[in-house]
């Protein structure tokens, strides 16, 4: 598939159906899975879609976001678009990531899970990571309760 067959995909109307159809493509064509990624960094609708289809993809294949764990957070740090960064962080759940990788989403899910602004599923989808890693770092266990309390004080809502 081109850039410009996946581009027109991503601009037009798309649904459940034709994520799947392009899920299965990718499976066969992991050019694809590139192309979303490149697309998810733009500030528009085409990169709500691209991260939409990367995270449906990572739920049948977990190597992509392994192999490009990084840049996958990078996007999902300097996204602007809160479906965006949770569409990326949500092909991050459950990857087996680099001692590297893991350290950078705990700082970023701690930033984020402090955010008020953020949106509250961006917000959850920081806590699961959080709750994860805390398994392998007992430590951030308080740290998560620290972050509850001062949530509950100022917004009365966590996550």
């Amino acid at each position: 598939m081109t850039e410009s067959e996946l581009s027109s995909y991503l601009v037009t109307g798309m649904g459940k159906r034709v994520v799947d159809q392009l899920t299965a493509l990718a499976l066969k064509d992991a050019s694809i899975l590139k192309l979303c990624l490149q697309f998810a960094n733009e500030n528009n609708t085409r990169a709500m879609k691209a991260s939409w289809l990367l995270s449906t993809y990572v739920k049948q294949d977990s190597s992509f976001s392994e192999k490009y764990q990084a840049e996958v957070l990078h996007t999902a740090r300097n996204s602007t678009i809160g479906g965006v960064r949770r569409e990326l962080l949500k092909a991050l759940v459950g990857v087996n990531l680099s001692e590297k990788s893991l350290g950078e989403l705990i700082d970023f899910s701690l930033l984020l899970l402090q955010d008020v602004e953020q949106d509250r599923a961006v917000r959850y989808i920081a806590l699961k990571h959080l709750v994860r890693a805390s398994k392998q770092y007992p430590e951030i266990k308080q740290e998560i309760a620290q972050i509850e309390v001062y949530m509950r004080e100022r917004t009365g809502d966590f996550p």
